[in-house]
């Protein structure tokens, strides 16, 4: 079965897509008169709930139209009866219609319009076994919104269900009261994604770009260790995922509170240096060893010094990635831990691993495996916001992703000295000490203490300054001046 059938390839129907522009809601419109026609319905729907059925219909086809567009092979999946459970209403961004959203596959999928093609899901109590149905665009589909879209005022949107979620152990969302605190971080919210709204954000690599990445990172004897000799995918994005909500866990909002949304969350860590906002190259700078650091500062004790993931014996190029993880799953778990994919040194296994991380954070040992990871989490999504409500006074866009932040770069100086193979590039790093600050003052307005920020790697700078190096003067300072003295 090649990819274009795989029904495996697929994401969920989510309402937050929705169709904006009159040209749309004209295709809209003329999308529902000929589901009625072939409906064959003895009585006309009332206007109300005409109305709900449009606006559904303008839904399904916008998640239809930003799965294609992704990857013209994958599938919507979507639920053609009930919830076993009904959503709280504060998630529901339409009123609760089951048979509305049937009416619709099945007139968009009915013989003579052809909309759609269907892959009907099952339900195997016995077996214990379900799928959804699946569901996916044809091209005239396709065809059609493409020529709605061609105006300035038509686009694909997405807004998540709600702000401020609520999930039980389970992962249920659940309804819950509100209060000051969470009309204060939907506030903050509706601010961060207003700000956000006014600047563009893209990922910006070439296939020639990614190949010559690839032979970079071939040539990188870490990276090739940590990820086993495996090339990352080429990067896919849907551009419409640029709205941020928080999700807390538990039934509680002292459990995780992090920041989902962005599309930019889901790249691969040697792409993200390649996002662009508003044009300009970015860099990326996070708070290292963040859930052990939080943990010293409530214990009220001195952490060791240097790296919080490195342990005499491992070698932090071989070895760091299994401690960070191993510390991670000890404080976000109580249960047993997947160990898969883990490397030690000779000589040890996982019981050692433990035992030596607990020689090391002795002061804080007895949170693991306690599960207060989702307690830290808190505290730093509750950073996060600081940092980018501080940004925003700054008036500076910037991407969270966890405790770590994509910002614009400040525009590089250039200068190509005459014989000298190696351009030589300076800066005054405005942007990038703006967020150093706000990230360091915001840490200690929550934690109460100095923070470790790094800098990540610049895979993109890494390519440009071979490239810069290969060529004659001459053309080196026409594409550095263009590259990176413009920031474009």
């Amino acid at each position: 079965m090649t990819k274009q059938d795989d029904l495996g390839n697929s994401r969920p129907y989510d309402p937050g897509y929705s169709p904006v522009g009159p040209k749309i809601s004209k295709l809209t419109g003329q999308l529902a008169g000929e589901i009625e026609k072939v409906e064959g319905r003895s009585r006309k729907r009332s206007a109300e709930h005409q109305a709900v059925f449009q606006i559904l219909l303008g839904r399904v086809v916008a998640n239809l139209y930003s799965a294609y567009k992704l990857d013209n092979g994958l599938y919507v999946a979507i639920r053609r009866g009930k919830w076993k459970k009904k959503p709280p209403d504060r998630y529901l961004i339409l009123p609760y219609r089951p048979n509305t959203l049937l009416n619709i596959l099945d007139g968009l999928k009915h013989p003579d319009l052809n909309y759609i093609e269907e892959h009907l899901g099952f339900q195997d109590k016995g077996a214990g076994k379900s799928k959804l149905t699946r569901i996916r665009a044809k091209q005239k589909l396709i065809d059609l919104v493409d020529e709605m879209l061609s105006g300035d005022d038509a686009k694909i949107q997405y807004r998540p269900s709600a702000l401020i979620q609520l999930k039980d152990k389970e992962k249920n969302l659940i309804a819950y009261p509100d209060t000051e605190e969470t009309n204060r971080m939907r506030d903050n919210l509706e601010r961060i994604n207003d700000f956000n709204s006014r600047h563009k954000f893209e990922l910006c690599i070439s296939q020639d770009e990614d190949q010559d990445l690839k032979e970079l990172l071939r040539k990188d004897k870490k990276y090739m260790r940590r990820k086993k000799g495996k090339m990352p995918e080429f990067p896919k994005y849907d551009s419409a995922k640029n709205k941020l909500y928080r999700v807390f866990n538990n039934s509680t909002f002292e459990h995780d509170g992090r920041f989902y949304g962005g599309w930019w969350q889901s790249q691969p860590k040697v792409y993200r240096p390649f996002i662009r906002i508003d044009g300009h190259r970015t860099r990326e700078f996070d708070y290292s060893g963040m859930i052990v650091y939080i943990l010293y500062s409530k214990e009220k004790a001195e952490p060791p010094e240097g790296d919080a993931y490195a342990l005499d014996g491992y070698d932090p190029d071989i070895y760091r990635d299994t401690i960070k993880k191993a510390v991670q799953s000890i404080m976000n778990t109580t249960g047993r831990i997947n160990t898969k994919g883990y490397k030690y040194p000779p000589g040890k296994r996982y019981k050692d691993l433990i035992n030596d991380l607990t020689a090391r954070h002795q002061p804080i040992s007895k949170y693991f495996k306690s599960g207060i990871g989702m307690e830290t989490m808190r505290t730093d999504s509750d950073i996060a916001e600081s940092v980018m409500l501080k940004m925003i006074e700054r008036d500076i866009p910037v991407l969270p992703i966890h405790d770590s932040f994509i910002i614009p770069s400040t525009p590089l100086k250039v200068t190509i000295e005459p014989d000298t193979p190696i351009p030589r590039m300076e800066a005054q790093f405005h942007n990038e000490k703006a967020l150093i600050t706000a990230m360091a003052e915001s840490y200690r307005q929550i934690i109460g203490s100095d923070p470790t920020i790094e800098l990540e790697k610049s895979w993109d700078l890494q390519l440009l300054f071979d490239r810069l190096t290969a060529l004659k003067p001459g053309q080196r300072e026409f594409i550095a001046k263009a590259e990176l003295t413009d920031n474009r």
